[in-house]
């Protein structure tokens, strides 16, 4: 059964969302670093300018293209997704904060 509440502990979410940046730091680094290694070799002298070497070319750039585009979209997903929990978290917790404010009653288990 659906809860009418979330509750966010701000200590585990903020290990969490560190562990996030640890996981996609490294991973849009070296997304980066290996879209340059790519394309530093997509030349004409990797695959040849005679006939086979173009058609391979006019095949391979195709595909390669679209990997590298959805690729880096992927990879900036993973990033963003990071960006906007922590976002989330926070302003969760700002607004409870804000309604703690305006509990008048002693509510059991609160100091």
């Amino acid at each position: 059964m659906a809860e009418d509440s979330v509750y966010v502990d701000p200590q585990q979410a903020s290990n969490g969302l560190a562990q996030w940046d640890a996981g996609s730091a490294p991973l849009k680094s070296g997304w980066t670093e290996t879209v340059a290694a790519i394309q530093a070799l997509n030349t004409p002298a990797t695959w040849g300018s005679d006939g086979p070497g173009e058609e391979f070319a006019g095949g391979y750039t195709e595909g390669a293209d679209q990997f590298l585009t959805v690729g880096g979209e992927v990879v900036d997903q993973v990033v963003q997704l990071g960006v906007d929990s922590r976002t989330a978290v926070e302003r969760s917790i700002a607004s409870d904060e804000v309604q703690a404010g305006h509990v008048t009653v002693e509510v059991e288990g609160l100091p």
